[in-house]
């Protein structure tokens, strides 16, 4: 491809995404810039506008894993309400959640398996109080009120 058909396609993108064309112009160059490092086989433009079009799908699916130029995604607001308190309806027998929290003091093995994201489990023994905590996302478990919240 030209220069300019390339500086076209990512004018058109750009466009679209009501992002600046300098904007995916870095994102495709970094693409470039990786196909050449790693030596891949396909041609460089086209990785680099592979590249572009994970990060204009991870613009429009406001999902910032879906992309590895996060750092030039919009920056989402630390104010973020939480979502409300939900009943949690217990499956199982009291006996099950006591399992589960006593291995998730002892073992977080098996979390990190569910959520491979996760960064951090607690439990507050006195209000029953069960926190997980992604790198993105924080979740308590209220065991005594059968309720939980999530944050994202």
């Amino acid at each position: 491809m030209k220069p300019e058909e390339i500086e076209s396609v990512l004018a058109e993108q750009a466009d679209i995404l009501a992002v600046s064309v300098a904007k995916l112009r870095a994102v495709y160059i970094r693409g470039v810039k990786e196909s050449v490092f790693k030596g891949y086989d396909a041609p460089p433009h086209d990785c680099g506008l592979a590249r572009v079009q994970r990060f204009a799908l991870a613009l429009t699916a406001s999902n910032h894993r879906l992309t590895v130029d996060t750092d030039l995604l919009p920056k989402q607001p630390t104010n973020t309400p939480q979502t409300p308190n939900h009943s949690l309806e217990l499956i199982g027998s009291p006996e099950s959640w006591s399992l589960l929290l006593s291995t998730t003091q002892n073992n977080t093995n098996h979390l990190t398996e569910l959520f491979p994201d996760l960064e951090e489990v607690s439990y507050d023994t006195e209000r029953q109080l069960l926190t997980l905590d992604g790198s993105d996302w924080h979740c308590s478990i209220d065991l005594l009120k059968n309720e939980y919240s999530v944050s994202l």
